[in-house]
């Protein structure tokens, strides 16, 4: 184990001077290849979640390009409490069981038994290396002495909701020893991904379940529902371990420009549960990619460039920054462009029960607010054909992680830029075919054209 971490990293630790060497050649950082090899780049990596080797890793990436873009850098530590996942999995025995439609018990089966695979819903209560074993149950009050199996309907959010922490807590007390998740959105007839759903943890505390608590992909419902049928015993594992001192990084890259010059603020989250090509390396992307064009093609204008981890366990890195010295304060910042989830991507569309690509970007939300100025230059540059189509368009915010910066405490304004969800989200199939050149750089030039605006 500790030889594959060690390859891991290296590998990791080569991949961004590699990739930095790459990036000497290209001219144009806005231009739509530009900002794809960035995409790969930080997909590549891993998964992103907070405090790991890959997020750290991300964050070194980011800071040695803002460095050589000219930017002093100051690395804001952090800490959390996280779990670090070893073997997740679920294990149907179909040798013990009643076989469904004879009655009789099971003989032994050619695939048995039959492990599936899981992970785990944060913040997770392990179990020993030998796990939990019961009869698995879809009946909220037969779960005594039992693991169940919770079908949860996610909202747009993607997140440990109040409804799902109720259920688990429910099962708890009705004697459940673990709940098995399986996560649908819009329904049970699924139009997001049918692999890992990463749910956000929002709860107010990082405490652990009071049981067990896996997450199952849609795909392995039937499987699932059989060992219901067929009354099989049903092992959940769920091995890990707990740093309560976990240290994340903050990234923020400054351009002083001299007293008197306006302030402008870029950010963007860049942790996320998986590889996150399209929820949060096109954001990376613009973040690099507008870092150095403000840096080369600007002048008299003091930016500050802030890339945040934390964001899948409470917004942690942004709040963190927000409450920090280091943040300008309103009363010192022109505008502040956040990048956000799902800057670019294709739209997907359901056909025969499968998620097909289609050729033209999917819809997004854009949300500003700000004066005059800021409005003029939002409207003219995103609301181009190429740069939408909108799910909403919004002269408010209500959303993402721009809630924390232009709410009070902190009442940022002239603040906007994109968020949203897809089909994908927080899944394991967010991979790089979900983005393309094509459809980064009218986006990436939608930001570039509004900060022209708003600057001298």
């Amino acid at each position: 184990m500790k030889r594959m971490i060690f390859s891991l990293t290296i590998f990791s630790f080569l991949s961004v001077f590699m990739v930095q060497g790459l990036y000497a050649k290209d001219k144009d950082p806005l231009a739509g290849e530009s900002l794809f090899k960035d995409v790969v780049h930080y997909s590549y990596l891993g998964d992103h979640r907070t405090a790991t080797v890959t997020d750290k890793v991300t964050a070194i990436w980011i800071r040695n390009r803002l460095k050589k873009a000219g930017y002093a850098i100051q690395m804001q530590e952090w800490t959390t409490r996280q779990f670090y996942p070893l073997r997740t999995e679920i294990i149907i025995d179909k040798t013990r069981g009643i076989d469904a439609f004879s009655g009789s018990r099971n003989r032994p089966h050619p695939d048995n038994p039959l492990k599936i695979e899981a992970f785990p819903v944060w913040w997770p209560k392990p179990t020993t290396p030998r796990g939990i074993e019961a009869l698995l149950t879809d009946d909220l009050n037969n779960a005594n002495g039992k693991i169940y199996l919770l079908i949860n309907v996610t909202p747009a959010t993607f997140s440990v909701t109040p409804a799902l922490t109720a259920m688990i807590n429910t099962a708890y007390n009705n004697g459940a020893v673990a709940v098995v998740v399986v996560t649908y959105f819009n329904g049970t007839t699924s139009i997001a991904s049918d692999e890992f759903i990463g749910l956000n943890a929002t709860q107010a505390t990082q405490d652990e379940w009071p049981i067990p608590v896996v997450s199952a992909m849609a795909r392995d419902r039937q499987a699932l529902d059989t060992a219901i049928l067929n009354q099989s015993q049903v092992r959940v594992v769920s091995t890990g371990i707990y740093d309560d001192q976990a240290k994340a990084l903050n990234v923020i890259g400054t351009l002083d420009r001299g007293p008197g010059s306006k302030v402008l603020v870029v950010s963007t989250p860049y942790s996320g549960w998986f590889t996150c090509a399209g929820e949060r390396g096109a954001g990376v992307a613009f973040f690099l990619g507008l870092a150095e064009w403000a840096a080369h093609n600007t002048k008299d204008t003091t930016w500050i460039f802030t890339a945040t981890s934390g964001h899948e366990i409470g917004g942690l890195g942004i709040n963190h920054y927000l409450e920090s010295a280091i943040a300008p304060g309103p009363e010192n910042t022109s505008a502040w462009a956040h990048l956000g989830a799902w800057q670019a991507m294709y739209e997907y569309v359901l056909e025969d029960g499968v998620l097909v690509p289609t050729d033209h970007m999917d819809f997004r939300l854009f949300q500003y607010k700000g004066d005059a100025s800021l409005g003029n230059a939002v409207i003219a540059n995103f609301q181009k054909p190429e740069v939408g189509p909108w799910a909403g368009f919004y002269s408010r915010i209500f959303y993402g992680d721009l809630t924390a910066v232009s709410n009070p405490p902190y009442n940022y304004t002239n603040v906007f830029g994109i968020s949203y969800a897809h089909e994908f989200h927080h899944s394991t199939q967010d991979l790089l075919n979900v983005t393309g050149p094509e459809l980064l750089e009218p986006v990436a030039r939608a930001y570039q054209e509004t900060l022209e605006m708003l600057i001298p």
